[in-house]
């Protein structure tokens, strides 16, 4: 929780996800994290800070760290349409989350593309929930074509309000 809430003090820093952290034993432990940032932010800029930040984990707490960035479009549409898409979420069980949210629209149909974080008890249902979330999409507009993957939650991932 200490990671991601320092990751998010960070001001191009609008969500966090799949963070793992891997202890090797006394001085060697590694964590790796998603950082979703904005897609027009100047790239140099956002490079320039991730490194900023995997060099502070490494003097301030001893852990190498590896940031990847993930770039987001956080247009009006775009975030109202991935808020929605998160309260679908929400419906099916109030602890699953969404991330990497993304659109291509085509002449037919508009692909909704995300991740969904949905507890490890559901893991046996995956299918069921998967299934689910396409339906309650789909329920959205007849143009939307849900593209899912589901993962399992290790640590609670965070999202900027």
């Amino acid at each position: 929780r200490e990671i991601i809430s320092r990751l998010m003090k960070y001001e191009h820093i609008l969500g966090t996800h799949d963070l793992l952290i891997h202890d090797y034993g006394p001085g060697r432990c590694i964590a790796s994290s998603h950082a979703e940032v904005p897609a027009d932010a100047d790239l140099l800029d956002v490079h320039d800070m991730i490194d900023h930040i995997e060099r502070e984990m490494k003097q301030k707490h001893g852990i190498d760290t590896v940031i990847h960035m993930d770039p987001i479009v956080n247009d009006q549409r775009t975030m109202e349409l991935r808020e929605k898409v998160a309260a679908l979420a929400r419906e099916i069980d109030p602890e699953i989350t969404i991330h990497d949210f993304r659109m291509t629209a085509g002449p037919r149909h508009t692909n909704l593309l995300f991740d969904m974080v949905v507890p490890y008890a559901h893991k046996k249902q995956e299918a069921k929930v998967k299934e689910e979330m396409e339906r309650l999409v789909k329920g959205m507009s007849e143009r939307y074509f849900p593209v899912i993957l589901v993962e399992y939650s290790y640590v609670e991932g965070t999202r900027r309000s």
